[in-house]
């Protein structure tokens, strides 16, 4: 496991009791999410752009990532709702496009994990005022993306989490509707 996961399972593990009444909440909605038109201004965001990034951010290893839990398409669920925050997300990824190409000659999405992470570290570091919008967005949606995947089922079962019963924990002396 590397010292990533590491550290994000026990960041996860901490709040996973504070997290485990609003992911119910969340998963209820899920359906009507999905169900989002994804057309519009979600659609003008870079999709490979935007896997690269939530796949940085938590990468696939032995266990899945980002990626593998759908957290690009919940944001894109979110953009599609809020069209300034998918202004300001395909702003970014512009940005972080533009970083990469300058650093390393390639688009980001085209780039291995650690150089990657480099040019998210350059960004969130830059003193340069034209990169300032998307430090934000980037510091925004790093922990949108964090806490979305400790609330999926994917992000849950790397915990060893089991969610409570939908109904909340049933009477163990009668069966279960169903």
């Amino acid at each position: 496991m590397t010292a990533r996961r590491r550290f994000f399972g026990r960041l996860a593990a901490a709040a996973v009791a504070s997290l485990g009444l609003s992911a119910c909440e969340r998963e209820k909605s899920q359906s009507a999410e999905y169900s989002t038109d994804k057309e519009g201004t979600a659609a003008e965001i870079d999709r490979e752009l935007l896997d690269a990034f939530v796949d940085t951010l938590v990468p696939k290893d032995q266990d899945p990532g980002a990626v593998e839990a759908g957290i690009p398409e919940q944001l894109l669920a979110r953009f599609a709702e809020k069209p300034e925050q998918a202004e300001k997300a395909a702003a970014m990824l512009s940005t972080i496009d533009r970083v990469a190409n300058k650093k390393y000659s390639n688009s980001f999405r085209l780039l291995d994990l650690e150089r990657r992470e480099k040019v998210l570290r350059m960004i969130v570091r830059s003193r340069d005022s034209s990169d300032h919008p998307a430090r934000d967005n980037i510091r925004h949606l790093r922990s949108r993306v964090v806490r979305d995947f400790y609330q999926s089922p994917v992000g849950w079962a790397m915990l060893g989490y089991t969610p409570p019963y939908p109904g909340g924990y049933p009477d163990y002396n009668r069966a279960p509707p169903g």
